[in-house]
């Protein structure tokens, strides 16, 4: 009975946590997605990611610091507190949550497995390797340029996108695609993937979800043409072939498809932000500039404030859990 009251309060704890950390996360990114678009894509995309997986992961750290050692130091061994429908339910909520987050991703992760060999019963290996990424021929309908695979990151490209693009704007494309494969972006994707949902079937920060996707695109972007104004100006070119070649059916192009506020679509967002570093390459935003010092003298602070008031912490967290735990 103790270890199931202690199963129980920690998923039902675990679930409130993650609620009130993803309504701060969404407060933080409304107030700041304005600054986010006008600082350095690279640097934002960090910051997304960083709010999109905040809840989970200080969830997690409050759970293993605080919850759990409360429970364990004030609840009797011989307690024989009944479940409460309120903790029952919540703990319930936070199962389904988490497993459906694991289904997720474990089902994002073997539809990529498939379609990559599918793609690669069908595709050709090529003898150049754009910046150390293998590139491979597709013998398929749909255009298609992608990057696939988690540990060995291969792009993809249909003839039809072989035939539309120049030599140049294939190289340019190619390059954007390796920016991807060098970050690790389908990594964070799966990542993403496995980042619970505020409720199941609610998801709060499904946008902050779509701006890092959106930021990681500008980013590759700028790391493809690396300040070339020709390399720029063959990427924006390609950009608007294969849009063309894919008739701008969002099934085909689902990154270039989405639609950014004010009405303007993220391709020609893309166009025209390409354009304007090509006349004007100083128009790349540079990162912004993280002292680090304060930052490790600020987690210096905290953690010295927490040793000293640890035992009332752990104690004032046990009250709130009598609290949960009655219901």
């Amino acid at each position: 009975m103790y270890f199931v009251l202690l199963l129980a309060t920690t998923l039902a704890a675990g679930l409130i946590l993650h609620a009130l950390a993803s309504l701060l996360s969404l407060a933080i990114w409304r107030l700041s997605r304005t600054w986010l678009n006008r600082t350095s894509p690279r640097f934002a995309a960090t910051l997304l990611l960083a709010m999109r997986m905040s809840p989970l992961l200080l969830s997690l750290s409050i759970l293993a610091i605080f919850v759990i050692p409360s429970f364990l130091e004030f609840e009797p061994r011989t307690t024989i507190e009944p479940l409460s429908f309120t903790l029952l339910s919540l703990a319930a909520l936070t199962a389904i949550s988490l497993s459906g987050s694991l289904v997720r991703c474990i089902f994002a992760i073997l539809q990529s497995r498939r379609v990559m060999r599918e793609w690669l019963r069908q595709s050709q290996l090529q003898q150049e390797r754009v910046e150390g990424v293998a590139v491979y021929r597709c013998d398929l309908e749909k255009p298609v340029i992608a990057v696939m695979g988690l540990w060995s990151a291969r792009i993809f490209a249909s003839d039809s996108v072989f035939t539309a693009l120049t030599e140049e704007e294939i190289h340019a494309a190619f390059r954007h695609e390796a920016v991807h494969a060098h970050s690790f972006d389908v990594a964070k994707k799966m990542f993403l993937q496995l980042a619970p949902s505020f409720l199941p079937g609610i998801d709060l920060l499904k946008s902050i979800t779509s701006h890092w996707s959106r930021v990681c695109e500008l980013s590759a972007d700028e790391c493809a043409v690396s300040g070339d104004s020709q390399r720029t100006l063959h990427l924006a070119s390609a950009l608007v072939k294969v849009a063309r070649l894919a008739g701008s059916a969002p099934d085909g192009l689902p990154a270039l498809s989405a639609a950014l506020q004010g009405g303007e679509s993220f391709l020609g967002h893309r166009i025209r932000r390409l354009l304007e570093i090509s006349e004007n390459p100083g128009t790349i935003a540079t990162d912004s500039s993280v002292d680090f010092r304060k930052v490790l003298l600020a987690a210096a602070s905290i953690t010295a404030l927490l040793l000293l008031a640890y035992p009332q912490v752990l104690s004032f967290t046990h009250e709130l859990l009598e609290f949960l735990v009655q219901g």
